[in-house]
């Protein structure tokens, strides 16, 4: 395990919101921008959620059952898993591996930088009848639950705890012992930036149409694997009928298989077979110190090679549209067809690259780097890749329609969608319109 522990700042314990303040904008919220919290802003929160309050180190902020303070903090975060000590104001090194979408099925668990897990030692809760203990565990659970609710209003953060969380396969992935049991994930972060030319009516019909879309998953369930190709072991979900045409999405920077979950369940219920795989480093991958998006590309073509899938669809998102690129440059033919949405060529793509390179930088992972050095591929490139592309964008996007149409245009047999009003990301996220589109690619194409 490379994680060393991280040492946070002091908590501040004076000044800030009131505390009727605080109660008036505290409010459970399930979306969530992938900004990281500062560590003086984590500290602050976790000390109020479960940390010291007297100067003799023996009460808590949040009461508990005769004082046993059973409850351990897991912090679950991008680069793997602490437990928060509070008497040395430290996050302690539990496991280098981003946990963070094991929590849940929706997405922002995989969004939102920090899921905070409220873990009992049931040990420590004697003479109790065996529902004594678990009333007294959830008891306490929920003071501290409410601190994180009042802590986060007071940052400008917002924040949703959930009880209903599949406990016995993160505590497994957790290496818990039979007496440590899970009670409560507190997943918390910043609200999103508002998504220009987004109108309300259009996030609320693609909510409405998402949590359909979910509902009716049942029909093709998902289930997962792991994999060993090109050195790595890759974590995978495939939906849809054995016999299904094979199709494999890629997902974007920091995401996982659960990025493209609305287009993987559209083409399940048509009939395709798809394989969502987590990118090298990225979903329940263990993070690396360097990527390399030809070294993410190369995965793909040997995870299509390894489960000996037939000239499959590939299909790619942001950095996921890079790797497709580079898949069928690197060994033209693998694919029958190919779709890349918001893909670019060189990171200079954008209007304002000054501005994304000063948030990338202050970002400061190795994943987010690689956007400001990588790719570098030259349009007259793009003419290796000999089966049908679609390629599309958000006319309202950070990269520009402008860089897009060069793709398409660099590509022999190509079309190009241009999603009016819409930003990167909102035209797939929750939405029919990109799959409806790959289902009409396909089906123009005879697969």
């Amino acid at each position: 395990m490379n994680m060393t522990d991280i040492i946070l700042p002091a908590p501040r314990k004076e000044g800030g919101m009131s505390l009727r303040e605080a109660l008036s904008k505290r409010c459970s919220t399930r979306s969530y921008s992938s900004r990281p919290l500062p560590l003086q802003t984590l500290s602050n929160l976790l000390w109020a959620g479960w940390g010291f309050s007297h100067a003799n180190g023996k009460l808590r902020t949040a009461p508990s059952s005769h004082n046993r303070q059973e409850m351990t903090l897991f912090v679950m975060l991008p680069e793997g898993v602490y437990t928060y000590d509070a008497k040395s104001n430290k996050l302690l090194a539990w496991m280098d591996k981003d946990l963070r979408s094991s929590t849940c099925m929706q997405e922002y668990a995989t969004v939102a930088p920090v899921q905070i897990v409220l873990v009992s030692e049931t040990a420590k809760v004697t003479g109790k009848t065996p529902q004594g203990v678990i009333e007294s565990i959830y008891a306490n659970a929920g003071y501290i639950s409410e601190n994180l609710y009042l802590a986060a209003a007071a940052e400008g953060l917002v924040t949703v705890a959930r009880a209903m969380v599949p406990k016995e396969d993160v505590e497994r992935a957790l290496g818990l012992a039979q007496t440590q049991k899970i009670t409560l994930v507190q997943t918390v972060g910043y609200a999103p930036e508002p998504e220009a030319g987004i109108s309300l009516f259009r996030k609320m019909a693609s909510y409405i149409y998402f949590t359909l879309l979910r509902v009716s998953g049942w029909r093709c369930p998902e289930t997962t694997d792991t994999i060993e190709v090109n050195g790595q072991r890759l974590f995978y979900s495939v939906r849809g009928p054995m016999n299904g045409k094979p199709v494999v999405l890629m997902h974007g920077n920091g995401g996982s298989h659960k990025s493209m979950t609305t287009q993987q369940i559209q083409l399940a219920k048509a009939g395709y077979r798809v394989y969502c795989p987590d990118s090298r480093g990225q979903g329940a991958n263990k993070p690396l110190e360097e990527y390399h998006y030809a070294d993410m590309a190369e995965d793909c073509y040997c995870f299509i090679k390894a489960l000996g899938l037939e000239k499959p669809v590939v299909g790619g998102w942001s950095d996921g549209g890079i790797n497709v690129l580079l898949l069928e440059m690197a060994h033209p033919g693998t694919c029958s067809l190919i779709v890349a949405a918001g893909a670019n060529l060189y990171p200079e793509c954008c209007d304002d690259f000054e501005g994304f390179k000063a948030w990338v930088l202050e970002q400061g992972t190795p994943l987010a780097l690689m956007m400001i050095h990588e790719p570098h591929i030259e349009p007259s490139e793009l003419s290796a890749i000999a089966c049908p592309a679609l390629i599309t964008c958000g006319s309202k996007e950070m990269i520009t329609v402008a860089h897009t149409k060069l793709i398409a245009d660099s590509i022999p047999d190509s079309e190009l969608e241009v999603f009016e009003g819409d930003n990167h990301g909102s035209y797939i996220k929750r939405d029919p319109r990109f799959g409806r589109r790959m289902l009409e690619f396909l089906a123009s194409h005879g697969y």
